[in-house]
C-alpha cells in the first residue's frame, strides 16, 4: 500500500467523520435552542469578548490544501476548547439535561478524533503538524466543571447566549470541512 492509498484512506475517514458530525450538529442546534428556551429563533449576536477561529477564505484559483488542512485542524482544537466551555456551561445551568451534555462531549471528541485525522494527513503529505501561522489556539485540559459565572441572572443568559453561537459556528464549519475535505478526495483520486 503506497503513502498515497494510506492519505486518501485517511482523509475518506476524516470526511466521513465530518460527514456524521454535521448530521449530529443539527440536532444539536435544535435541542440546544430548545432547552435555552429560543423557541422564537436565535437569540443576538455574540458579544466582542467570545473568539471564534475564522472560517477559511473563499474557495479560488489559490486553493492550497495543505493551508486548508491546517486552518481546519487549528479550527477543530479551538471549537473543541469552546464547546468544552460550553458543557462545563450547561453542566451547572442545566444539571439534568444529560442528553445535551452528551451531545456537547460527543462534539468534542469528535473534533478530537478529526485533529488527529487531519494531523495524520498533514505528516503523510510530508508537511509536518503545525497550526496555521498567527492563529491562536484556545488550550483547554477538558471540559469546565461548572458556569464560568454563576453571579447573575445576566451571566446565564451571556453564557446560554454564548453557546448558542459557539454550536451554531461549530455547525457551519462542519459543513465548510467537509466541502474542503471533499475537494481534496477529488485532488487525491488516482488518474485513469
Amino acid at each position: 500500500m503506497s503513502n498515497t492509498d494510506t492519505v486518501r484512506e485517511t482523509v475518506e475517514r476524516s470526511y466521513n467523520l465530518l460527514v456524521w458530525l454535521a448530521d449530529e450538529a443539527s440536532s444539536l442546534v435544535g435541542l440546544y435552542m430548545e432547552l435555552q428556551g429560543f423557541g422564537d429563533g436565535p437569540p443576538g449576536m455574540p458579544g466582542p469578548h467570545l473568539r471564534l477561529p475564522a472560517p477559511p477564505g473563499p474557495d479560488g484559483e489559490d486553493w492550497e490544501p495543505t493551508r486548508r488542512l491546517r486552518q481546519h485542524r487549528s479550527a477543530s482544537r479551538q471549537l473543541a476548547a469552546l464547546l468544552g466551555r460550553v458543557l462545563g456551561d450547561q453542566r451547572g445551568l442545566n444539571e439534568t439535561r444529560q442528553h445535551l451534555h452528551q451531545q456537547l462531549q460527543l462534539a468534542i471528541t469528535g473534533l478530537q478524533g478529526l485533529d488527529a485525522n487531519l494531523g495524520h494527513v498533514l505528516t503523510s503529505l510530508g508537511t509536518g503538524q503545525g497550526q496555521e501561522e498567527g492563529q491562536e489556539v484556545e488550550e483547554s485540559d477538558g471540559p469546565a466543571q461548572g458556569p464560568s459565572s454563576q453571579a447573575s441572572g445576566t451571566a446565564h443568559w451571556e453564557a446560554k447566549v454564548d453557546g448558542y453561537h459557539i454550536v451554531a459556528h461549530y455547525t457551519h464549519w462542519l459543513g465548510r470541512a467537509a466541502e474542503d475535505l471533499a475537494r481534496l478526495k477529488e485532488h487525491l483520486k488516482p488518474e485513469a
